[in-house]
C-alpha cells in the first residue's frame, strides 16, 4: 500500500515541477492595508496614452520594458503646466524564451505591470514614481483608470477612490474635467489685471476727490 501512496505523491511532484517550469516566474503585486498610492507617487497625472516604443535595459526576466507617452491634460501631483510626459513600464510586455519576437501584454501576470493590451489612445489617469535616475516607472499599484474618455461611472469611481486615500487631501480638487494648471504666464497675467484695476480705481478716487467743493 504505501508503494502506491509513494508513487502517487512521486507523480504529484513532478506535475508541480512540469507546471512550474512553464509558468512565467513574476514578483507578487500586493500591497498592504496602508498602501498609499497617491503618496508613493512623484507625479499623478491624466491624460491621453499616444504611442510607445520598447528600451533596451531589461529588468526582469522575459519582460521587455516599454516607454510610454501622455498628452497631459490635467495634472493632479506634480510640476505644474505640464503638457506631455514620458515615462518607463518593466513588466507589462512578455516575450518567451523560446520565442522572444513573440511578444504578449501581460500587465495583469502578477508583475505590477500597468498594461494588459496596446495602451495607444487610452485615457489614463495614473501616479507615477521617481526611481533614483529621476526616470518616472508606471505600475498597476499607482494606476487608477484606463477608459475612452474622461467620463462615466468607472471613472468616477476612480476619482473617488484616488480622493479616499490619505496623500489626496493636498491635491487640486478632484473633477470630472481637464483643469488648466497655474503656469507663469497665467500669474503674470492675473498679476497685471489686479495692477490696471488698482491704477484705475487710484485715478478714480482722485478725480471724485478734486470734483469736491
Amino acid at each position: 500500500m504505501w508503494r502506491f501512496a509513494a508513487a502517487g505523491a512521486l507523480v504529484t511532484l513532478v506535475g508541480v515541477a512540469v507546471l512550474s517550469m512553464q509558468t512565467p516566474s513574476v514578483h507578487a503585486c500586493s500591497a498592504g492595508p496602508d498602501w498609499d498610492p497617491v503618496a508613493e507617487s512623484a507625479v499623478v497625472v491624466a491624460g491621453r496614452l499616444t504611442g510607445w516604443e520598447e528600451v533596451s535595459d531589461d529588468v526582469l526576466p522575459n519582460f521587455k520594458p516599454i516607454r510610454v507617452h501622455m498628452n497631459v491634460d490635467r495634472v493632479y501631483k506634480g510640476p505644474p503646466g505640464l503638457t506631455d510626459i514620458s515615462f518607463v513600464d518593466s513588466a507589462s510586455l512578455y516575450f518567451t524564451a523560446s520565442a522572444p519576437e513573440d511578444l504578449m501584454w501581460a500587465g495583469s501576470s502578477g508583475a505590477c505591470g500597468a498594461f494588459d493590451s496596446d495602451p495607444t489612445g487610452v485615457y489614463a489617469v495614473m501616479g507615477l514614481w521617481e526611481a533614483p535616475d529621476g526616470e518616472l516607472h508606471a505600475g498597476r499599484l499607482h494606476t487608477f483608470f484606463f477608459g475612452e474618455e474622461p467620463g462615466g461611472q468607472d471613472y468616477e469611481r476612480a476619482l473617488e477612490r484616488m480622493a479616499s486615500f490619505p496623500a489626496a487631501a493636498a491635491l487640486p480638487a478632484l473633477g470630472t474635467g481637464p483643469a488648466q494648471s497655474a503656469s507663469p504666464n497665467h500669474l503674470i497675467t492675473a498679476v497685471a489685471a489686479l495692477g490696471t484695476a488698482l491704477l484705475l480705481a487710484s485715478l478714480s478716487i482722485r478725480y471724485m476727490s478734486k470734483k469736491k467743493p
